[in-house]
């Protein structure tokens, strides 16, 4: 039985740092990991990604709703699903979660045409074993100093402020408590404390799990 394990969190929470990091860990264990995120994690994706990231079409909140739908679809059939056949553990940098906050919550699309599509779809099915969650306070964003080392620029990225960011860690934790029936276990990382140990309690949750996976 393979893990799939998808990290969650406000742009420039570290989601693709702690990836990469908790990747060499488990690798070193010699647990064979996959390494994806969203969108963009396949062929189709990365195109995907250009046109929602990149562009300067005028795109409507729902139009980008049916690109990222699009993207999660190939993701999950082209990749995840055989990932989990074949690697022992798989780590997403964003999942379904994030539409429901950035499309949902913040460009005010019906919350509830979001999780019919993923339901038509079948989206909503492959749900991750471990939710974690890297909860970025005001002061954590400012202790890290990230306001000021933003270097790419997209249209999804240009409102970093502070203001910004509460609301946008407000619309995960709304989410997580609307999005209950799809998620196994939740564990919310504070970001403000230090990476390494953040890490080590990551992973020793991991471990934990995968050591019992069979029971």
């Amino acid at each position: 039985m393979s893990l799939f394990i998808v990290f969650e969190g406000v742009d420039h929470s570290g989601k693709t740092t702690f990836c990469q990091r908790l990747r060499m860990m488990l690798k070193k264990q010699n647990l064979t990991v996959f390494n994806t995120f969203e969108p963009g994690g396949s062929c189709l994706g990365e195109d995907v990604r250009n046109i929602l990231l990149k562009s300067n079409y005028d795109l409507e909140p729902v139009s980008e709703l049916l690109l990222f739908l699009s993207d999660r679809y190939q993701h999950v059939q082209k990749h995840l699903l055989p990932a989990l056949k074949k690697f022992d553990i798989v780590l997403c940098d964003r999942y379904f979660y994030s539409t429901f906050v950035y499309q949902g919550h913040a460009k005010a699309v019906s919350i509830q045409l979001i999780l019919q599509l993923h339901e038509k779809l079948g989206l909503l099915k492959l749900i991750p074993d471990f939710l974690f969650f890297l909860s970025s306070t005001p002061s954590s964003l400012q202790k890290r100093n990230i306001l000021k080392q933003e270097t790419e620029v997209d249209r999804f990225h240009t409102q970093d402020s502070i203001k910004y960011f509460v609301q946008m860690h407000q619309f995960y934790l709304q989410t997580f408590d609307n999005l209950k029936k799809y998620i196994k276990k939740l564990e919310i990382i504070d970001t403000s404390q230090n990476l390494d140990d953040n890490l080590a309690k990551i992973y020793t949750i991991i471990m934990k799990k995968w050591a019992t996976k069979d029971q």
